[in-house]
């Protein structure tokens, strides 16, 4: 396996999630400074948020291929102003099928388990389903489609538990939904959605509306327009969102620049996400570092981020300094081979915080044996604690390709 450091990612972090992060999907991307900071963000899965109106969890792991962390400048006609989190779902093989089964034990009885499988069926219809248990959270998600035809539905059992069902038709450039939600605490309700997306030479048109329904009232509408305009290697972003959640009506925008100058990429704008106050962000990296600053009527906050991945170690982490609190978290896994296909991987994950009056923290150590398609498991968890446990188990995953850490090439590299 070559040694190849993942370069050109800044601004756009994007992960793929590895054997061990079925331990705990949210390490995937927790150590990006947008997380650390707390700063508004929005879920997306495949661009769009599926719902409208209401709380839906994190989904879980094996459900998704990957996530990619777009800073407001960057985000989706449906960023709403804030950071986008997009969760981006699996190709279905065309003449075949991709599964796996993760099954781990825990000494304190927070058991995980995933599993899935994707695969064609006859009359060119195609199957997507996972399910999965994170702790207490429960995951269950089914995709049938057809071309750009897709019937599906969500559900979650937590202390918010949930389901959705919708159908959504995508030919060319437009794209439709119509969903009907229900929601533990917030009853029944029947979303609307629509967008459009076009270019006019170099210049990205994109404009979208949805509606969210419940017992014949009106609980959301949102309507968003975006516009890119690129020149000589800088692109101009200018946007538009607008809401109304039950007559309280709100405007919020986003206008900026982004550019790339050899190994330097900058963005630089203005953030007025709804219901909050404007702000400026600066954004800055270089090679596998990048610099976020964000300036509101509260001061400037702000922090550090590195994706560095190689053949024999990959770091992912962050640190963040907000008022007086600092807070440091990430992943670092080197590696070592063992015979014709095996490899040895071993590192801790952590997230620490030092505040003016307190410090917290929490460590847990892993090691990963990767086999061809296996990948053994075994972790001890919230090791600054008393009340630390280990946890043991396996993934399996049935494709053409050997379980990844985050970040290595599709193709092994």
């Amino acid at each position: 396996m070559s040694a190849i450091i993942l370069a050109s990612m800044i601004a756009l972090p994007v992960m793929w999630p590895a054997p061990a992060d079925i331990l705990e999907t949210s390490s995937i991307y927790s150590w990006t400074c947008s997380e650390l900071l707390g700063w508004q963000s929005r879920m997306m899965r495949d661009g769009t948020p599926l719902l409208i109106y209401g709380h839906e969890p994190f989904p879980g792991w094996g459900s998704f291929e990957s996530v990619t962390i777009r800073s407001p400048l960057e985000a989706g006609l449906w960023g709403n102003g804030k950071w986008e989190i997009d969760f981006e779902s699996s190709e279905v093989p065309d003449s075949s099928y991709a599964s796996g089964i993760g099954l781990l034990e825990n000494t304190s009885y927070q058991n995980r388990y995933s599993a899935y499988l994707r695969r064609p069926l006859p009359a060119d219809l195609f199957i997507d389903f996972s399910l999965s248990r994170e702790d207490t959270l429960k995951n269950q998600r089914f995709v049938l489609g057809r071309d750009n035809i897709v019937l599906a539905g969500r559900g979650w059992q937590t202390t918010e538990d949930g389901y959705t069902l919708w159908s959504s038709w995508k030919p060319a450039n437009f794209m439709t939904r119509l969903s009907f939600v229900h929601l533990k605490a917030g009853g029944r309700q029947w979303e609307l959605l629509g967008s459009y997306s076009t270019r006019f030479g170099e210049v990205l048109f994109q404009t979208g509306a949805a509606g969210s329904l419940s017992d014949s009232e009106m609980q959301m509408v949102e309507g968003h327009m975006r516009l890119e305009f690129p020149f000589q290697g800088v692109t101009t972003v200018l946007r538009t969102d607008i809401s109304d959640s039950q007559d309280d009506f709100s405007l919020g925008g986003t206008a900026g620049l982004i550019a790339s100058y050899g190994f330097l990429d900058v963005q630089a704008g203005a953030v007025l996400p709804q219901d909050s106050d404007i702000s400026f962000i600066g954004i800055a990296g270089a090679g596998p570092a990048e610099l976020n600053l964000r300036i509101d009527s509260d001061g400037i906050e702000g922090g550090l981020q590195t994706i560095f991945t190689t053949g024999f170690v990959y770091l992912h982490s962050g640190v963040s300094l907000k008022t007086d609190t600092l807070r440091f978290a990430g992943t670092v896994m080197p590696s070592l081979e063992w015979g014709a296909s095996g490899r040895i991987h071993g590192g801790v994950t952590w997230d620490l915080l030092n505040a003016h009056d307190h410090n917290s923290g929490t460590m847990d150590l892993k090691s990963l044996f990767t086999l061809g398609n296996f990948a053994f498991i075994f972790a001890v968890e919230d090791i600054l604690d008393d009340y630390r446990s280990y946890t043991f188990g396996i993934t399996w995953i049935f494709n053409d390709r050997p379980p990844r850490i985050a970040g290595e090439e599709e193709d092994g590299n």
